[in-house]
Parts: C-alpha cells; structure tokens; sequence
C-alpha cells in the first residue's frame, strides 16, 4: 500500500478499458491498424509503471471541518489547534476563517439540490486526495454527508480516516462511524490557566547551598525576584530534586536543571523539550554562562511558557497519535 490515502482505480484505468479503447482508436482510425500491437504494448506499459510509481507526500492530514456544526468556543480553539500543525492541509464546510487552504459553500447557503451538492461535495474531497496525497484523512462535524461517504468508501483503504463527531444525533453514531477507520473522542472543557510570575525565580532547597549563593546574584543581576514554587515561571533544580521536575514541567514552568551524571530522558519528550533546560556541571564556566543566558531570555520575555493554547495543541497531538499508532 503507498504511504499516502489513494482512491481505488476507477474503470477507466482498468486493463478491459486500455485494451477496448486501443481498438476503438483504431477503428476510427484504420491505418492505426498496423501499429495495434505496439500501440497496446505501450498503453499497458505506461499503466503499470504508473501503478508502481510511489509519489512523495508532504501533508500529514487532511481536515474536513463543518464550520457550521461548530459553536464560537470550539470554532476558536480548533483554529488555534490547526494553525499550529504546518503540515496539514484544511478543507472545510462554510467558512472557517483565514487558515483554511479551501472550502465550498455549505449546504444550507447552497440553491442545489441535495445530490447535486453531495456529488459536488465528493469531487471536492476526491480532487484534495488526487492533487496533495494526504496521509490520513479526519472529519470534524456532526453529521458525515453522503459525498463525503462516497469518497471514503472508494479509498483503497479507510484505515488512516476519522470522525470526530460534534454533538451527533445517536443514529447518525449508529448508522456512519462504521465508515470510519476511527472514532476520536474529544473534551472541549479547557483547563484553567495557571497564573505564573514571570518576574521571578524559585531555587529548589535541595540545589547546594555554593550554588544557590552564586545563582542568586545573577538573578538580582537580570532584575528578577525569588519566588515560591507555586508562583515563579522559572524553576531552578538539581539532581536532588529529580522527583519535583516533572510536577513542575506539568504545571507549566519552565525548568533549568544542573546534573552532573545523567537525566532522565522522560524529561525530553516533545511535551517537554521547550520547556526543560538541562545544564552538565562538569565545566563551571559553560554551566555559568548557560544559567545567565537563560535569566537573559527569561528576564526580556524571550522564553515562552505553556500557554492553555499550547497545551490544547499537545493534547490533540496526543489524541491523533493514539489513534493512528
């Protein structure tokens, strides 16, 4: 199977209809006769290299998104999630706004009939998967519409499609989600955000006490303050406080951490990477010139921290993962 959604061969790329239509070109044209052989040979070759080539794909995911299933609430934030996945392409229903890469009218807003908009809407999607070769295909709406039905039902396989259904009637659950490779769940609850000072520094109790001397002063140098742990964005950490770290990162702060031996590598997922700095202490000079470098970031607003947006980001990532993997 290629690495990439593909829509089963339609009749008139089957053998039958290369070998019918060589005919009938003959036919309409006599003096082709003598040259029907190599004409057929040339028209099954080009089809079976044509089968076998693998082309490159460089979207991850194409949405399909019923703008108007959706409220003001979650509008806004699958905007946020979506802007933030660069490799995807946005289709939608209706309009959602400027990050869409296309749309077409939704079926309220349309004078077509129903058939016409759903063959419409079938051609749509058909032409995304033909011209961009998504990976995965994920729809997000309350009900999957009989076009774009039709095009999942002619993929080669519906393994890499989803549904996220958006307050779905019980019978459109029972009747469609068969269709679907996957059902996502989602919670549109966002999390309350944790209000952090951003001016100040707390130094875990368990940093030495040469070392908490020392940080302290380049901390009064970059006009930062000290701070509790529940309060301060930045929390400065050693070997010895490993187990508060990932409380910490979870809670949204950022982390500098000096080691001397190793860390655990939990602490460098993706969730984690921008937000944990990890500083070897063998060489005094470069772990000075590290922390001061990161007060300078931390002190001109240079370092961002984990924001309700990033976080909701984090979360469909994890979701999408679980699903696929």
């Amino acid at each position: 199977m290629k690495p990439y959604l593909r829509i089963e061969e339609d009749p008139g790329s089957s053998m039958s209809f290369l070998i019918g239509d060589t005919f009938r070109e003959a036919l309409f044209e006599p003096w082709k006769l003598f040259f029907l052989p190599l004409m057929l040979y040339r028209r099954i070759r080009n089809q079976r290299v044509a089968e076998q080539l693998i082309l490159e794909s460089n979207i991850e995911i194409l949405y399909l998104i019923d703008a108007e299933s959706l409220l003001d609430n979650e509008f806004k934030m699958f905007e946020q999630i979506l802007a933030s996945r660069g490799s995807d392409l946005i289709a939608s229903v209706g309009d959602f706004g400027t990050i869409m890469d296309f749309s077409i009218p939704s079926r309220k807003s349309n004078s077509d009939t129903k058939q016409q908009w759903n063959n419409d809407l079938e051609k749509f999607v058909e032409s995304a998967i033909i011209s961009r070769r998504p990976k995965k295909l994920i729809f997000i709406g309350k009900y999957p519409y009989a076009g774009l039905l039709g095009i999942i039902r002619r993929l080669e396989s519906q393994k890499f499609t989803a549904w996220l259904p958006i307050r779905p009637h019980s019978k459109a659950i029972k009747e469609r989600s068969s269709r679907f490779g996957q059902i996502l769940d989602w919670n549109f609850a966002i999390d309350p955000t944790i209000e952090l000072d951003l001016d100040s520094v707390h130094i875990d109790s368990k940093v030495s006490s040469e070392s908490t001397v020392e940080i302290s002063q380049w901390v009064k140098e970059y006009g930062l303050n000290h701070s509790n742990p529940h309060d301060a964005g930045l929390h400065i950490y050693s070997e010895s406080g490993l187990g508060r770290i990932k409380g910490a990162l979870e809670r949204g702060h950022l982390v500098v951490y000096l080691y001397e031996t190793s860390f655990d590598k939990d602490f460098t997922s993706r969730i984690h990477v921008p937000f944990f700095f990890p500083i070897v202490r063998t060489n005094s000079g470069e772990a000075e010139y590290c922390v001061k470098q990161i007060l300078s970031l931390y002190s001109t607003n240079r370092i961002s921290l984990r924001t309700s947006s990033t976080i909701q980001c984090e979360k469909w990532n994890n979701v999408i993962e679980d699903a696929f993997n």
